[in-house]
């Protein structure tokens, strides 16, 4: 028992029975799959997801590497030290692993304080992390007398406080001379 379809290409509208009594079809397999429930992952140990489908009972789950390396992370925070790298030069500081990442900067900017970068495992699964350059506290990627300046600003405002991670380089917990110091030795290459 069998049947054969003709050797010629047929185009046909498809809404339509096709040669009589047979009709083509498809049966697409819909999913009705959970949100994502996600261990993170931290430099100390991968993540996890896993989300499942409730018409199929089917269930998927993913190992989360930690994307970064040779820095350091604290929540959604990525600390460097190297100024005037570009998104390509900041994959050094990115882990082997199945994941992309984005930046929120174009091709040939630097990356400084206040760039975002997006790890994406799977879709709609992702984390966004922000970049802070240590000394970069104009957020133009370099640590440079700029930074200096608005560093001096940054003590002679109410706000101080908004900028204790870059500006934090005595690693104090507090804004002060003492980290505009910090500052000159790394830029005259005594830190």
């Amino acid at each position: 028992l069998g049947w054969r379809l003709p050797t010629i290409p047929v185009y046909y509208d498809f809404s339509e029975p096709l040669w009589g009594d047979i009709t083509l079809y498809a049966d697409w397999l819909e999913h009705d799959f959970s949100p994502w429930t996600i261990v993170a992952p931290t430099p100390e140990q991968s993540g996890h997801a896993e989300r499942t489908c409730a018409l199929h009972n089917e269930t998927q789950s993913l190992d989360l590497p930690f994307a970064f390396k040779d820095c350091t992370v604290k929540g959604d925070k990525i600390y460097i030290t190297t100024p005037g790298l570009d998104k390509y030069d900041f994959a050094r500081y990115l882990a082997a692993g199945d994941f992309t990442v984005s930046y929120s900067v174009e091709d040939g900017a630097y990356i400084g304080t206040g760039t975002t970068a997006t790890v994406r495992y799977a879709p709609g699964l992702e984390f966004t992390y922000t970049i802070v350059l240590i000394g970069d506290v104009n957020c133009d990627g370099l640590c440079t007398i700029s930074d200096v300046t608005a560093l001096l600003d940054v003590l002679s405002g109410e706000h101080a406080e908004d900028f204790l991670d870059v500006c934090d380089l005595s690693d104090d917990n507090a804004v002060s001379i003492t980290d505009v110091t910090a500052l000159l030795d790394i830029l005259a290459g005594n830190a």
